[in-house]
């Protein structure tokens, strides 16, 4: 079965995103066409990745990711931002984050960037009629 063209035109441009590939894109694609994520951090809770606060009374505890939402598609995704690190773009980012061990926020921010493109794709694509 044939692809549409509107599905073929959005896994083109998410594969366009450093890290992501044809295997990411392609699971991206029928979860950002089925759900309407107004927000890119809509998008990071939705697949886990938003901070879960442990606090108690005065204490403020750590926070972690909720890891709530489709885990194999969190994994794709863990696996493309890990391989947008040796990109020049994404690599000042992560050696920030490194030191303090929060890998997880660099993460937030590469769904953040992965969100927004499918927006704009969304938007451009509205604009001309496809969906």
């Amino acid at each position: 079965m044939a692809a549409s063209p509107s599905r073929e035109e959005q896994r083109r441009r998410l594969a366009g995103i450093a890290g992501v590939g044809a295997v990411v894109s392609a699971a991206l694609t029928p979860v950002l066409e089925r759900y309407a994520f107004k927000k890119a951090d809509s998008f990071v809770a939705f697949l886990g990745y938003d901070p879960r606060p442990q606090d108690s009374g005065q204490k403020r505890g750590r926070r972690r990711p909720t890891k709530r939402g489709p885990s194999e598609l969190r994994r794709l995704l863990y696996i493309a931002a890990m391989a947008a690190v040796r990109t020049k773009t994404w690599k000042p980012l992560y050696e920030h984050y490194r030191p303090y061990r929060l890998v997880h926020v660099y993460l937030r921010d590469y769904l953040r960037c992965t969100a927004i493109t499918q927006n704009s794709l969304t938007e451009t694509i509205g604009s001309q009629g496809g969906l």
